[in-house]
């Protein structure tokens, strides 16, 4: 996978705004205040129960299919990613995500194709979906096509670094060097952490004779690209052995600095939001430090925020190996786990997150229900939700999760409890308000499913969620025409 490549997956992995949790609690507004009125309960028919598990549906699928990208089965990905398009067919970010899987398994004009449908669905980011699209022209050695789509990023976004590495690469194979160099020179010139640009330089150089600048863009191009550097070193053993070779190929020489600064560089880096410089601080101070627990949590954390979670669980395996007996490197691996759609280990990981914790932890148990609810576990999930309520009593998001489960073992006038703890502990709680219509609707109280689905409007409204208002009308709307 070339790096623009997992760059691209990453920035659609982004804007996605995709999370893995069950749910996604509804914001609380700042002036929106409802009266409860009507405690008592219902739940929705079988119909109306449905039509909210596509949008799950949706959820489930996206983290299957990055998962499964992340871990090269493009083809699984492909599948995943084809299924949740058919559930949401006017998600734009989806079709990208499609695209991708496409592009990596050789089969470019379907990419195309996907690509196309996202550029239509979608008004933002219009630059990175064009992009790919000349990645898929140029598999196709459509080298004009490849031309045009690459310009027309540019001209979505001119400080698009990739659009420029992606044009310059179609001139190398037009055999349009100055072009290509031209190209490569404004990449780097935006974002000098751009591997590929140095790539695709170290090639420009090479064809012209120029060795030295070729072999010099070359070793840059190494030290940006994690994932070579890693295959290059089989062990953080043989960093240490040849750190000497290495020193100056990392920039270590005599003054180094010491790991801890590193650290600490690697996570202002972080905290501003320049991940891969972070990453490469982090590397650094582990060169320095090949047992330093702290540079490897820190790093799988920032591989955590851009998607890397294979690259997470190996350095959080590093992080255990050093100190088995910390709770939280286990419920952090569990997660990355959980990302990957590898269930049972997560499972594994949060239990013995639990059994080491000195101190029970509302979070682990929380997350370890949500787990057993993916796997439909429901009997488990909800002794798992009830577990984090004993330490964390007022949490409206575990009374919402453990009221879905009850829905789930159709054990309705539970669930209506839930919902309205979750709701006295946040009276702007959309979700839960929209949960418990449901579970009115079933119990026979159309009354007070009415009577919440109207509440839940007027907090959307005043959240201006547009999907969450649309779908809340459309449910009032089925109730009074079952009337």
């Amino acid at each position: 996978m070339s790096s623009s490549i997992k760059q691209l997956l990453v920035l659609a992995a982004t804007l996605s705004g995709f999370h893995t949790q069950q749910l996604v609690l509804a914001v609380e507004p700042a002036n929106t205040k409802i009266d409860d009125g009507q405690e008592a309960g219902y739940v929705p028919d079988n119909s109306m129960v449905e039509s909210e598990f596509p949008n799950s549906m949706v959820q489930e699928l996206t983290a299957s299919g990055l998962g499964k990208f992340s871990q090269a089965d493009f083809l699984g990905a492909s599948k995943d990613f084809s299924k949740a398009v058919k559930f949401a067919p006017k998600n734009g970010s989806l079709y990208l995500q499609l695209g991708l899987s496409q592009l990596e398994l050789g089969e470019h004009k379907s990419a195309i194709e996907s690509f196309d449908k996202a550029v239509s669905l979608s008004k933002t980011n219009r630059e990175i979906i064009l992009a790919c699209k000349g990645k898929a022209y140029l598999g196709l050695n459509q080298y004009n096509e490849a031309l045009n789509a690459f310009s027309a990023a540019i001209a979505a976004d001119p400080k698009f670094p990739l659009a420029y590495i992606g044009k310059a690469d179609t001139h190398l194979c037009l055999g349009e060097d100055d072009k290509a160099l031209a190209d490569l020179e404004t990449a780097i010139r935006l974002d000098p952490e751009q591997p590929e640009a140095y790539f695709l330089r170290s090639r420009y150089y090479k064809k012209k004779d120029q060795h030295e600048l070729a072999l010099k863009d070359f070793d840059k191009a190494v030290i940006l690209d994690k994932a070579y550097l890693e295959r290059s070193q089989e062990t953080t053993r043989e960093w240490q052995k040849n750190k000497h070779a290495l020193s100056g190929l990392l920039k270590l020489g005599k003054n180094t600095p010491e790991a801890s600064d590193l650290i600490g560089h690697g996570l202002a880096l972080f905290r501003a939001g320049n991940h891969l410089e972070a990453i490469h601080a982090l590397t650094e101070a582990i060169c320095n430090e090949p047992d330093s627990l702290e540079a490897f949590k820190w790093r799988a954390s920032v591989y955590m925020h851009m998607s890397s979670f294979a690259y997470a669980i190996e350095d959080l395996d590093r992080a255990i190996s050093i100190t088995p007996a910390d709770p939280e490197l286990f419920a952090s691996r569990a997660k990355a786990y959980l990302e990957l759609g590898k269930a049972n280990l997560a499972l594994a990981d949060y239990s013995k997150a639990i059994e080491l914790s000195q101190k029970p932890q509302a979070e682990f148990f929380e997350d370890r229900g949500l787990v057993y609810s993916r796997l439909g576990q429901s009997a488990k999930a909800i002794a798992d939700f009830s577990k984090a309520l004993e330490f964390a009593k007022e949490d409206p998001g575990i009374y919402l999760n453990r009221g879905l489960e009850y829905m789930a073992e159709r054990e309705f006038t539970k669930a209506i409890e839930d919902f309205s703890q979750a709701i006295n502990f946040n009276p702007q709680l959309a979700t839960a308000r929209k949960f418990r219509a449901q579970a009115r609707l079933a119990n026979g109280d159309k009354a007070g499913a009415l009577n919440d689905l109207q509440k839940a409007l007027l907090i959307y409204s005043a959240q201006k969620d547009l999907f969450g208002s649309k779908q809340t009308a459309k449910m009032i709307a089925e109730i009074k025409n079952d009337n």
